[in-house]
């Protein structure tokens, strides 16, 4: 049940935030609306993901080390969508997760 609500509100605020970048993006481009949406990043929280149990090692074996990343990537995005040098961004959603996702 809990992932039916956190997979709801993951979908409302990318819909959301497609919704303000249509909207408010015609301001002659001086608004914009993105997500950061972040993969795994090295807290006390996650600090044990990489001993698996045998289900897990079963389940996520085969895609390799898993190498979490940083507070300061997560950062450096948010500085990057605050710059000018994304100004023709708008309405997406960044994923910074060191291509997890993407195995």
């Amino acid at each position: 049940m809990f992932v039916f609500f956190r997979k709801t509100l993951i979908h409302a605020v990318i819909v959301l935030t497609k919704n303000i970048a249509a909207f408010y993006g015609r301001e002659n481009g001086k608004i914009h609306a993105n997500v950061i949406a972040p993969g795994s990043i090295a807290t006390g929280m996650t600090a044990n993901l990489g001993t698996l149990d045998p289900l897990g090692t079963l389940t996520f074996g085969d895609l390799g080390p898993f190498n979490g990343g940083e507070a300061d990537d997560i950062a450096n995005t948010a500085l990057f969508l605050a710059s000018d040098e994304s100004k023709f961004i708008n309405g997406d959603v960044i994923t910074v997760d060191g291509a997890w996702t993407s195995r």
